[in-house]
């Protein structure tokens, strides 16, 4: 019985699929996934045809197209996942399993035109590293991050930076007592006008140089 037992959740877990569903504006040769990113989706679905040639970047034809990235491995990193793809719009994560990530450093970085980012429930407890993970979102204005977990958080450099058009940012639920280095962390963020840190723990952070370095519309803070 419980070898019957134990094969059978071997099964179950095989069978857990992580998706990522996108969202991108353009033609011609699209970037999908960063080339540096060393995980390759195992399934890629354009417009609902199966097109397993674009495990990095696709030949898009039609000026709006619904892409599915299909994962079965564990994912243990974010890092660079999606660095550098100017075109996409929205990113639909609730399907995708993050329960392994370590790391999510630069992972939507220079996401040009991206306008939604949808977490649904997504698990970040082992996450150690948000470096630059929303930095030069241009066309981001607001994010909802209230099921991040951060317990073990400790790098949020740049987690911001550049992100030009962000109003406001509620991080009201970050819990940030392993948190070490918040340089730049909101820098150049010119239309900031609200942030709310108020469960902030600082109490082991090293380095908060420019943490609020050109955020001109600045107004309010709750800490």
């Amino acid at each position: 019985m419980i070898i019957i037992f134990i094969s059978y959740f071997s099964i179950m877990k095989a069978s857990i699929i992580s998706e990522i569903n996108l969202t991108i504006k353009g033609n011609g040769r699209q970037q999908i996934l960063n080339e540096a990113y060393d995980l390759e989706p195992d399934n890629v679905i354009v417009n609902g045809e199966n097109r397993n040639d674009c495990k990095k970047s696709c030949e898009l034809t039609e000026n709006i197209n619904n892409i599915t990235l299909i994962f079965n491995a564990d994912i243990t990193t974010c890092e660079n996942m999606f660095y550098g793809s100017k075109n996409i719009e929205k990113i639909d994560l609730s399907n995708f399993h993050t329960e392994q990530v370590t790391s999510m450093k630069y992972m939507f970085n220079g996401c040009e035109k991206l306008i939604k980012i949808d977490f649904g429930n997504i698990e970040t407890s082992r996450v150690k590293n948000m470096e630059g993970l929303f930095s030069s979102c241009y066309a981001l204005t607001s994010i909802d991050l209230s099921k991040f977990d951060t317990t073990n958080l400790e790098n949020t450099q740049e987690m911001f930076y550049n992100s030009r058009k962000l109003i406001s940012l509620d991080l009201s639920n970050f819990k940030t007592t392993n948190l070490k280095n918040m340089y730049r962390m909101f820098g150049s963020c010119r239309s900031l006008l609200f942030v709310n840190f108020s469960s902030f723990d600082t109490s082991n952070v090293k380095n908060m140089q420019g943490l609020f370095q050109s955020c001109f519309g600045l107004r309010y803070l709750d800490f």
